[in-house]
């Protein structure tokens, strides 16, 4: 079971595509100012707290929802950084 299913709170699957959209989009961005910052651009603007705000404020009950979309968000993340379009990413930031 989920926190959520233990704490006796369910989410529909409306509510649950809704997250993950939510999340997934502040993925995206993450990623494309990743790409704006490895072309030239200066700033990231979504940060992690930010995709966890955007998480947080769907649930206002405070139950931890990332068990429920979690998977859609790593693949996503994950292959991100596996098909290689993070390559040199790491090193351009650390020299700021």
């Amino acid at each position: 079971l989920t926190q959520a299913q233990t704490a006796g709170q369910y989410f529909t699957n409306d509510q649950i595509k809704e997250m993950t959209r939510k999340v997934s989009a502040e993925v995206d961005l993450v990623h494309q100012q990743t790409q704006n910052q490895r072309y030239g651009s200066s700033h990231i603007g979504a940060t992690a707290k930010d995709i966890y705000n955007v998480a947080t404020d769907a649930d206002s009950g405070g139950v931890d929802i990332f068990h429920c979309i979690d998977k859609a968000v790593a693949d996503t993340w994950n292959n991100f950084w596996k098909d290689g379009k993070a390559d040199g990413i790491g090193s351009n930031l650390s020299r700021k």
